[in-house]
């Protein structure tokens, strides 16, 4: 009886296919987590936890900085000075994200017993690889909670409504779920916040029930808490020159620059919804385009709401992303009809993801390398108590636009906000860089110039 079950599962080949895939990415990911250094605002958190509490850190981001949800996150993952914890609950999460981006497309969780299912998760898991600056989103401890882990928060959200809507009953506990559940998907990132009132609002007006004006509370009371904490009000003022109101009037002129922003964090999933639309839209029914044009239509008002943002932060366009890769979904789970041509796409997904992930592998070993002797230089010079500390800088520079891995490296100036941070991390006066062998490319410096308005 158990002998024939186990025949029965491994010969469903999708199955098996969906089952290898998830394996493979959750091992790469705690590889590479593994070897993927604290950085940036680690240093600065991780020197503030040997004199403050988790709880001090969400004290001060409420009062002087914006508190997002992953904010509160990562503090407590700060508690522990080892990132084990993290590097093995963060590839789960990069797994589910694309399971969440499979079931966003199908209008539940995937069940990858079945074919149209499966082909869909290899399809998405592919795709996922070319979500915006990795380097920020995935493997930064700060940046994986702020963005990646947030994601899980508002598709799941997502998710529930419609689970919650096929259910004919208006019960009190699934309301208060919904209610509690979109207060945390409000309360994640701002542009997250404002794109997810405009659809809960519309689909408020198209499909009005009690499940969605609990959502759509919910997601406003998280939205408000989001935006008007004292450290948010503050950090707009002093990037307004004390105003808290945003400049209307200047937002028209950084539409070039978002569109800049926009297409160069999501540049592949657009061409892939293009292949996708040129392939499979005359086929798709009215209904499959209307919701793939929507997804779309968020992704781009979620970059839009940066038009009001002195300095739009291009790790932020990852919801818009995310959004994109939706749209593709919507697109490939709609060609119903095009089984041989499904397959033939989700490999084809798969394998590009899987180049791309395999070119990276030696930039994370050049990485934990270089922070391997970066630690021991550091150790050696503060014994000898040199004023500033000089650490050659990483191998892994923004060589080109297409790189998938890289890290942002103190620098030459000892008073560069990182440096200081580092300083402050590594217990020493001062730490600066010297040059290695590789410099950006000429094209790199132009995209930059172009995205940057001429300003390098």
């Amino acid at each position: 009886m158990i002998g024939s079950r186990y025949r029965k599962i491994f010969s469903n080949r999708f199955l098996c296919a969906a089952v290898a895939v998830t394996v493979c990415f959750l091992l790469f990911y705690l590889a590479a987590n593994l070897l993927y250094p604290w950085r940036g605002d680690d240093f600065v958190r991780l020197y503030l936890l040997r004199t403050k509490s988790a709880f001090d850190l969400v004290k001060d981001s409420y009062l002087y900085w914006t508190l997002r949800l992953g904010n509160v996150i990562c503090a407590f993952f700060g508690v522990v000075k080892s990132k084990i914890i993290f590097d093995i609950v963060n590839p789960f999460i990069q797994v589910v994200i694309f399971y969440l981006l499979a079931g966003t497309a199908l209008g539940r969780f995937p069940d990858i017993r079945q074919k149209r299912d499966a082909l869909l998760v290899i399809f998405a898991s592919g795709l996922s690889v070319f979500v915006c600056r990795p380097a920020d989103t995935v493997y930064w401890v700060p940046g994986a909670t702020l963005y990646s882990w947030a994601a899980v928060v508002y598709l799941g959200f997502y998710l529930y409504l419609l689970r919650c809507e096929g259910q004919s009953k208006n019960s009190v506990p699934a309301l208060l779920a919904l209610a509690v559940f979109g207060f945390f998907a409000g309360y994640c990132n701002e542009n997250i916040a404002l794109a997810g009132l405009f659809f809960l609002a519309v689909r408020a007006v198209l499909k009005p029930s009690k499940k969605v004006f609990a959502s759509l509370a919910g997601y406003f009371g998280g939205a408000v808490f989001l935006f008007t904490t004292p450290g948010a009000l503050t950090r707009v003022a002093s990037m307004q020159n004390g105003s808290t109101k945003l400049p209307i009037s200047s937002m028209f002129g950084k539409l070039p620059e978002i569109a800049g922003f926009y297409i160069g964090s999501s540049i592949i999933p657009l061409a892939v919804l293009f292949i996708l639309a040129v392939l499979f839209g005359r086929k798709c029914g009215k209904t499959v385009l209307l919701r793939a044009a929507a997804a779309l239509g968020l992704s781009m008002f979620a970059a839009l709401v940066y038009a009001g943002c002195p300095l739009p932060p291009m790790r932020s366009y990852y919801a818009c992303n995310l959004l994109v890769m939706v749209s593709c979904c919507i697109l490939f789970d709609g060609a119903v009809s095009n089984e041989k041509n499904k397959i033939i796409i989700s490999l084809a997904s798969l394998f590009c993801g899987a180049v791309m992930l395999a070119f990276a592998v030696p930039d994370f070993i050049n990485i934990h390398r270089d922070e391997c002797l970066r630690n021991r230089l550091v150790a050696e010079q503060r014994a000898k108590s040199v004023d500033v500390v000089t650490v050659p800088e990483h191998r892994t520079l923004r060589r080109s636009f297409m790189q998938y891995i890289f890290i942002e490296d103190i620098s030459s100036d000892p008073e560069f906000w990182l440096n200081k941070n580092a300083a402050l991390y590594y217990q020493v006066k001062a730490i600066k860089s010297v040059p290695g062998k590789e410099k950006t490319p000429l094209f790199r410096e132009r995209f930059i110039k172009f995205v940057k308005g001429g300003k390098l």
